[in-house]
């Protein structure tokens, strides 16, 4: 099977170019849900590879199997001895996880640094919605991307090939989530002691993703009408980009506790400072499975503030289509964000993120944001994306059938090969030099 896809999705040079395989020993932990770390693994063996997956939940059965895996069903807080020991006797030269800041990622990205070992993490692309990340060390916050313009400004012109459209992804992972979802909850008996991270459990997940997705199909003429107003009014609207519930990026790299006290400061700020006949409205992450009354928040928001009216919920929506329209948007550290960048949105950050760059977005407080909302530097916008391309990103998906035999032999070959850093320097006022 992974000779298929690397047959069927490498370009004839990359196929032609010999991966330098031998010698090298994987550990895996975690995946993205579906098949997509087993299909990897199989390409870093074609190649003369080693590759182990440790199993901690059913999911992991599910998604990997029993062949070339090992079983941790011990506490948390034995974890990184049981790791450690296990490191000592493979002999490992690389790491792989999907993800950085869940505690057992975490624990043994540290250990592998410790050890000088290669690592290679993956997230949801950066560039959505048809592209994955593999990033060295660290994704999103902890992004090897560097957070300076100058570095941008002095990387060379992009030669990579047009981007791929992939159609619509979200069917293919809301399915793989749900089934997660159901596969962990299945083996909680056998692998009781794993500690998800997330604040609700996996089969509170799984009913709440099945909930939204037929209320959205029942109330679809409702929410569909909602977003149309929202389209044609005249005023100026900003839009709000929310996260998911328990989400890492809030967690990790925010100082807000929750959503909930996000939407409650932006909203402040915008009763104090924004035009007095402009609108907000908060956009709902896609996979948010309506644990966390992010709707309820507003409207409770808007009844404090004294804003009615002016405040909008929208469960659902085309997110480009309202970024056609707003006059900026405000993020905490979503990808979303760096798609607003990209439409030359006016964008502020409240949060850490890694395209938290002068030049990209806008760099003072919320209240002057309402005010004047700055576009970002268009020359700019296409040097930062073309570093991420080439650094982060690969054209497909880890979720699609199509999406994932694009990326597969493009990841395998970068997993394979040495990675140039690119050196840090000072800041900079994000303008062209010159």
């Amino acid at each position: 099977m992974g000779g298929h896809l690397l047959a069927e999705a490498a370009d004839s040079d990359e196929q032609a170019q010999e991966l330098p395989g031998g010698g090298r020993r994987f550990l895996f932990i975690g995946g993205p849900f579906g098949p997509f770390f087993r299909q990897l693994a199989r390409l870093l063996q074609e190649q003369g590879a080693e590759v182990l997956h440790i199993n901690m939940h059913g999911s992991d059965f599910l998604d990997w199997g029993v062949r070339d895996a090992v079983t941790y069903r011990g506490r948390l807080a034995g974890w990184p001895v049981w790791l450690i020991a296990l490191m000592d006797k493979q002999g490992f030269t690389d790491i792989a996880t999907y993800g950085d800041c869940g505690a057992y990622a975490r624990v043994g990205l540290a250990e592998a640094a410790r050890r000088g070992m290669v690592q290679h993490v993956f997230e949801l692309g950066y560039l959505r919605p048809n592209w994955v990340t593999l990033d060295r060390n660290g994704v999103n916050g902890f992004s090897s991307l560097p957070r300076t313009a100058d570095c941008y400004w002095n990387a060379p012109e992009s030669t990579a090939d047009p981007e791929v459209c992939l159609g619509r992804l979200m069917p293919f992972h809301v399915g793989y989530t749900i089934t997660h979802c159901m596969a962990h909850y299945v083996g909680k008996a056998f692998f009781w002691s794993y500690q998800s991270g997330w604040p609700s459990s996996p089969l509170k997940q799984a009913l709440g993703y099945i909930m939204r997705v037929s209320v959205d199909k029942l109330t679809w003429r409702r929410q569909r009408k909602a977003e149309r107003d929202v389209l044609c009014q005249e005023p100026p609207f900003f839009l709000v980009a929310l996260q998911k519930s328990g989400d890492t990026q809030i967690k990790e790299h925010s100082d807000f506790p929750d959503v909930l006290a996000f939407i409650d400061l932006v909203t402040e700020s915008f009763a104090g400072h924004a035009p007095v006949d402009a609108h907000l409205v908060f956009k709902a992450h896609p996979l948010d499975y309506g644990i966390e009354p992010q709707g309820r928040a507003v409207r409770r928001a808007e009844q404090k503030y004294g804003l009615q009216g002016r405040l909008v919920f929208l469960p659902t929506g085309t997110l480009s289509d309202l970024m056609e329209k707003a006059a900026g948007m405000v993020t905490l550290n979503s990808t979303a964000g760096l798609s607003a960048i990209t439409k030359n949105l006016p964008t502020i950050v409240l949060g850490r993120a890694f395209y938290k760059v002068a030049g990209l977005v806008s760099c003072g407080n919320l209240a002057a944001f309402w005010q004047n909302p700055e576009p970002p530097n268009e020359a700019l916008i296409k040097r930062f994306r073309d570093v991420a391309i080439a650094r982060t990103q690969i054209n497909g998906s880890f979720y699609s059938p199509r999406g994932r035999r694009m990326a597969l032999p493009v990841a395998a070959k970068r997993m394979l090969e040495r990675m140039p850093e690119i050196q840090p320097v000072k800041p900079c006022s994000g303008k062209k030099p010159g």
